[in-house]
Protein backbone atom coordinates (compact mmCIF):
# COMPACT_ATOMS: atom_id res chain seq x y z
CA UNK A 1 0.00 0.00 0.00
CA UNK A 2 1.35 3.56 -1.25
CA UNK A 3 0.95 5.52 2.26
CA UNK A 4 2.20 8.36 3.43
CA UNK A 5 4.86 7.16 5.32
CA UNK A 6 5.97 5.27 2.71
CA UNK A 7 6.00 8.73 0.89
CA UNK A 8 8.00 10.41 3.27
CA UNK A 9 10.62 7.51 2.73
CA UNK A 10 10.70 8.24 -0.63
CA UNK A 11 10.64 12.26 -0.17
CA UNK A 12 13.61 11.26 2.83
CA UNK A 13 15.50 8.95 0.28
CA UNK A 14 15.39 11.87 -2.70
CA UNK A 15 16.30 14.20 -0.30
CA UNK A 16 19.01 12.26 1.24
CA UNK A 17 20.91 10.78 -1.72
CA UNK A 18 19.70 13.12 -4.63
CA UNK A 19 20.10 16.56 -2.41
CA UNK A 20 16.53 17.77 -4.02
CA UNK A 21 13.00 17.25 -4.30
CA UNK A 22 10.29 18.33 -6.55
CA UNK A 23 6.49 17.19 -6.42
CA UNK A 24 7.16 16.33 -10.23
CA UNK A 25 9.57 13.60 -9.41
CA UNK A 26 8.22 12.77 -6.41
CA UNK A 27 4.41 12.07 -8.03
CA UNK A 28 6.25 9.51 -10.74
CA UNK A 29 8.22 7.71 -7.73
CA UNK A 30 5.30 7.32 -5.50
CA UNK A 31 2.82 7.39 -8.62
CA UNK A 32 0.65 9.76 -6.91
CA UNK A 33 -0.54 13.30 -8.64
CA UNK A 34 1.16 15.84 -8.64
CA UNK A 35 -1.20 17.55 -6.08
CA UNK A 36 -1.22 14.81 -3.69
CA UNK A 37 2.48 15.10 -3.94
CA UNK A 38 2.81 18.66 -2.97
CA UNK A 39 0.42 18.17 0.03
CA UNK A 40 3.18 15.25 1.19
CA UNK A 41 5.84 17.74 1.23
CA UNK A 42 4.06 20.22 2.95
CA UNK A 43 2.65 17.74 5.43
CA UNK A 44 6.56 16.56 5.85
CA UNK A 45 7.72 19.90 6.34
CA UNK A 46 5.06 20.42 9.00
CA UNK A 47 5.87 17.56 10.61
CA UNK A 48 9.87 18.57 10.10
CA UNK A 49 10.22 21.69 9.75
CA UNK A 50 13.74 21.99 10.07
CA UNK A 51 14.53 19.18 6.82
CA UNK A 52 14.16 20.88 4.21
CA UNK A 53 14.67 24.37 2.54
CA UNK A 54 13.12 25.58 -0.95
CA UNK A 55 16.13 26.55 -3.22
CA UNK A 56 13.82 29.78 -5.80
CA UNK A 57 16.93 29.36 -7.72
CA UNK A 58 17.08 25.89 -8.79
CA UNK A 59 13.12 25.79 -7.86
CA UNK A 60 13.21 22.18 -5.74
CA UNK A 61 13.71 21.82 -2.35
CA UNK A 62 17.31 20.68 -0.98
CA UNK A 63 18.15 18.93 2.20
CA UNK A 64 19.01 21.89 4.94
CA UNK A 65 22.61 21.28 7.14
CA UNK A 66 20.57 20.04 9.78
CA UNK A 67 19.25 17.31 7.94
CA UNK A 68 18.57 13.82 9.38
CA UNK A 69 15.95 11.00 7.98
CA UNK A 70 12.94 11.01 10.58
CA UNK A 71 11.03 8.59 8.51
CA UNK A 72 13.63 5.40 7.58
CA UNK A 73 17.28 4.95 7.76
CA UNK A 74 17.70 6.04 4.21
CA UNK A 75 20.33 3.60 3.52
CA UNK A 76 22.07 4.09 -0.41
CA UNK A 77 21.14 0.37 -1.38
CA UNK A 78 17.28 1.77 -0.37
CA UNK A 79 17.66 4.65 -2.89
CA UNK A 80 18.57 2.59 -5.77
CA UNK A 81 15.85 -0.38 -4.88
CA UNK A 82 13.43 2.82 -5.21
CA UNK A 83 15.12 3.88 -8.84
CA UNK A 84 15.29 0.40 -10.37
CA UNK A 85 11.70 -0.30 -9.72
CA UNK A 86 10.49 2.58 -11.30
CA UNK A 87 13.21 1.86 -13.80
CA UNK A 88 10.97 -1.47 -14.49
CA UNK A 89 7.61 0.33 -13.87
CA UNK A 90 8.19 2.96 -16.48
CA UNK A 91 10.52 0.20 -19.51
CA UNK A 92 7.55 -1.70 -19.47
CA UNK A 93 4.42 0.35 -19.14
CA UNK A 94 5.56 3.29 -21.09
CA UNK A 95 8.61 1.93 -23.17
CA UNK A 96 11.00 4.86 -21.89
CA UNK A 97 14.29 4.91 -19.39
CA UNK A 98 14.41 6.78 -15.97
CA UNK A 99 16.92 9.31 -16.48
CA UNK A 100 18.63 8.97 -13.41
CA UNK A 101 18.92 5.59 -13.35
CA UNK A 102 21.18 5.95 -16.62
CA UNK A 103 24.72 6.40 -14.49
CA UNK A 104 24.00 4.40 -11.55
CA UNK A 105 25.00 0.78 -11.48
CA UNK A 106 24.76 -2.59 -9.22
CA UNK A 107 26.05 -5.62 -9.90
CA UNK A 108 23.01 -8.69 -9.46
CA UNK A 109 24.33 -11.96 -8.71
CA UNK A 110 22.63 -15.13 -11.20
CA UNK A 111 19.03 -15.96 -10.44
CA UNK A 112 18.73 -19.29 -8.27
CA UNK A 113 16.53 -21.75 -9.03
CA UNK A 114 13.58 -21.02 -6.79
CA UNK A 115 10.18 -22.71 -6.98
CA UNK A 116 7.38 -20.42 -6.44
CA UNK A 117 5.39 -23.42 -5.15
CA UNK A 118 8.00 -24.79 -3.24
CA UNK A 119 7.80 -21.41 -1.14
CA UNK A 120 4.48 -21.40 -0.80
CA UNK A 121 4.22 -24.59 1.19
CA UNK A 122 7.64 -23.70 2.88
CA UNK A 123 5.91 -20.65 3.90
CA UNK A 124 2.75 -22.15 5.47
CA UNK A 125 5.19 -25.40 7.02
CA UNK A 126 6.80 -22.41 8.65
CA UNK A 127 3.52 -20.51 9.84
CA UNK A 128 1.67 -23.80 11.17
CA UNK A 129 4.71 -25.28 12.34
CA UNK A 130 4.56 -28.44 9.83
CA UNK A 131 6.98 -31.30 9.31
CA UNK A 132 7.67 -31.96 4.99
CA UNK A 133 9.06 -34.66 3.11
CA UNK A 134 11.39 -32.92 0.18
CA UNK A 135 13.53 -34.27 -2.06
CA UNK A 136 17.06 -33.01 -1.64
CA UNK A 137 20.38 -33.24 -3.15
CA UNK A 138 23.46 -31.90 -1.08
CA UNK A 139 26.98 -31.86 -1.92
CA UNK A 140 27.81 -35.04 -0.05
CA UNK A 141 25.64 -37.06 -2.18
CA UNK A 142 25.16 -37.55 -5.93
CA UNK A 143 21.53 -38.56 -5.72
CA UNK A 144 18.08 -36.61 -4.62
CA UNK A 145 17.41 -37.71 -0.69
CA UNK A 146 14.40 -38.11 0.85
CA UNK A 147 14.55 -35.86 3.95
CA UNK A 148 12.31 -35.26 6.40
CA UNK A 149 12.10 -31.27 8.11
CA UNK A 150 10.66 -28.67 10.17
CA UNK A 151 11.43 -25.16 8.88
CA UNK A 152 11.16 -22.25 10.51
CA UNK A 153 12.54 -19.22 8.81
CA UNK A 154 13.40 -18.47 5.25
CA UNK A 155 16.66 -16.73 4.73
CA UNK A 156 18.40 -14.73 2.29
CA UNK A 157 22.06 -14.76 2.77
CA UNK A 158 22.64 -11.54 0.25
CA UNK A 159 23.72 -14.17 -2.60
CA UNK A 160 20.83 -17.46 -1.72
CA UNK A 161 18.05 -18.17 -0.25
CA UNK A 162 17.81 -21.04 1.94
CA UNK A 163 15.35 -22.09 4.52
CA UNK A 164 16.87 -22.99 8.25
CA UNK A 165 14.95 -25.81 9.74
CA UNK A 166 15.38 -29.26 11.83
CA UNK A 167 16.45 -32.25 9.98
CA UNK A 168 15.15 -35.56 11.46
CA UNK A 169 17.64 -37.94 9.87
CA UNK A 170 20.71 -35.73 11.87
CA UNK A 171 18.56 -34.91 14.48
CA UNK A 172 19.63 -31.24 14.02
CA UNK A 173 18.79 -27.76 12.96
CA UNK A 174 20.80 -26.34 9.94
CA UNK A 175 20.41 -24.84 6.56
CA UNK A 176 18.84 -26.51 3.17
CA UNK A 177 19.78 -24.35 -0.27
CA UNK A 178 16.42 -23.56 -1.60
CA UNK A 179 17.98 -24.44 -5.56
CA UNK A 180 18.43 -27.71 -4.56
CA UNK A 181 14.95 -28.80 -3.70
CA UNK A 182 13.08 -31.17 -6.37
CA UNK A 183 9.78 -32.56 -6.99
CA UNK A 184 6.87 -31.46 -4.59
CA UNK A 185 6.46 -30.75 -1.01
CA UNK A 186 4.25 -32.77 1.56
CA UNK A 187 3.08 -32.16 4.42
CA UNK A 188 3.97 -34.68 7.14
CA UNK A 189 1.73 -33.44 10.14
CA UNK A 190 2.57 -30.59 13.08
CA UNK A 191 6.34 -30.97 14.61
CA UNK A 192 7.53 -30.34 18.14
CA UNK A 193 11.30 -28.73 16.56
CA UNK A 194 10.32 -25.63 15.68
CA UNK A 195 12.71 -22.30 16.23
CA UNK A 196 12.44 -21.79 19.72
CA UNK A 197 14.12 -25.33 20.31
CA UNK A 198 17.24 -23.93 17.64
CA UNK A 199 20.21 -22.80 20.12
CA UNK A 200 22.31 -21.58 17.24
CA UNK A 201 19.17 -19.26 16.20
CA UNK A 202 18.59 -17.33 19.02
CA UNK A 203 22.35 -17.17 19.89
CA UNK A 204 23.82 -13.41 19.09
CA UNK A 205 27.14 -13.08 18.75
CA UNK A 206 29.85 -10.38 18.23
CA UNK A 207 31.94 -10.61 15.08
CA UNK A 208 34.99 -7.79 15.40
CA UNK A 209 36.66 -7.03 12.43
CA UNK A 210 40.01 -4.76 12.13
CA UNK A 211 42.39 -3.54 9.47
CA UNK A 212 45.08 -6.21 7.85
CA UNK A 213 47.87 -5.22 10.48
CA UNK A 214 49.99 -5.69 7.53
CA UNK A 215 48.79 -2.41 5.58
CA UNK A 216 50.78 0.71 6.28
CA UNK A 217 49.02 3.29 8.70
CA UNK A 218 47.46 5.38 6.42
CA UNK A 219 45.80 2.13 4.74
CA UNK A 220 44.47 1.12 7.88
CA UNK A 221 43.40 4.81 8.64
CA UNK A 222 41.43 4.20 4.90
CA UNK A 223 40.16 1.17 5.93
CA UNK A 224 38.71 2.34 9.38
CA UNK A 225 37.14 5.55 8.11
CA UNK A 226 35.11 3.45 5.37
CA UNK A 227 34.06 0.70 7.47
CA UNK A 228 32.88 3.69 10.10
CA UNK A 229 35.30 1.52 12.75
CA UNK A 230 36.25 2.98 15.73
CA UNK A 231 39.05 2.36 17.92
CA UNK A 232 40.18 0.28 14.56
CA UNK A 233 37.46 -2.03 15.03
CA UNK A 234 34.33 -2.62 13.84
CA UNK A 235 31.80 -4.83 15.89
CA UNK A 236 28.60 -6.85 13.86
CA UNK A 237 25.99 -8.78 16.01
CA UNK A 238 24.86 -11.59 14.33
CA UNK A 239 22.70 -14.76 14.86
CA UNK A 240 25.34 -17.17 15.67
CA UNK A 241 23.44 -19.54 12.71
CA UNK A 242 23.85 -17.12 10.30
CA UNK A 243 27.95 -16.09 11.74
CA UNK A 244 29.25 -17.67 8.24
CA UNK A 245 26.98 -16.18 6.13
CA UNK A 246 27.94 -12.60 6.84
CA UNK A 247 31.68 -13.49 7.37
CA UNK A 248 31.58 -14.54 3.21
CA UNK A 249 29.51 -11.41 2.44
CA UNK A 250 32.77 -9.61 4.46
CA UNK A 251 35.21 -11.82 2.50
CA UNK A 252 37.00 -12.64 5.84
CA UNK A 253 36.02 -16.63 6.36
CA UNK A 254 39.71 -16.93 4.40
CA UNK A 255 43.48 -15.39 4.75
CA UNK A 256 44.14 -14.00 1.60
CA UNK A 257 48.13 -13.75 0.51
CA UNK A 258 48.47 -9.85 0.00
CA UNK A 259 46.98 -7.07 1.95
CA UNK A 260 45.98 -4.78 -0.13
CA UNK A 261 43.44 -8.06 -1.28
CA UNK A 262 42.67 -9.03 2.77
CA UNK A 263 41.92 -5.13 3.58
CA UNK A 264 39.96 -6.57 7.07
CA UNK A 265 40.47 -9.70 9.07
CA UNK A 266 38.50 -10.66 11.66
CA UNK A 267 40.19 -10.62 14.95
CA UNK A 268 41.67 -13.54 16.78
CA UNK A 269 40.03 -13.36 19.64
CA UNK A 270 36.57 -13.23 18.24
CA UNK A 271 37.51 -15.73 15.70
CA UNK A 272 38.43 -18.29 18.72
CA UNK A 273 35.01 -17.46 20.12
CA UNK A 274 33.29 -17.95 16.73
CA UNK A 275 34.99 -21.66 16.76
CA UNK A 276 32.03 -23.67 17.46
CA UNK A 277 29.88 -21.64 14.70
CA UNK A 278 32.58 -21.80 11.81
CA UNK A 279 32.18 -24.41 8.77
CA UNK A 280 36.21 -24.67 8.31
CA UNK A 281 37.39 -24.81 12.14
Amino acid sequence: MNTKKNRFNTLELLLQWQGQLTSTELSKLTRTSIDTAKRNIQGYNRLYPNAAIYDVSQKCYIPSPDFKPQTSDCQLHEYLKLLNEHFFLISTVQNAPYSANSYIYSINPPARNIQPHLIRKILKACRQKLRIEVEYLSLSNDEFEVRIIQPHSLVFDGNRWHIRGYDERRRRYQDFNLSRFQGDIEFEGQGNNGMEHDFDWHTQVDIVICPDPRLSVAQRTCIEQEYQMQAGRLVVSCKAALVNYLLLQLRVESYKNKAVAQQIILDEQCRLSLRPYLWHE
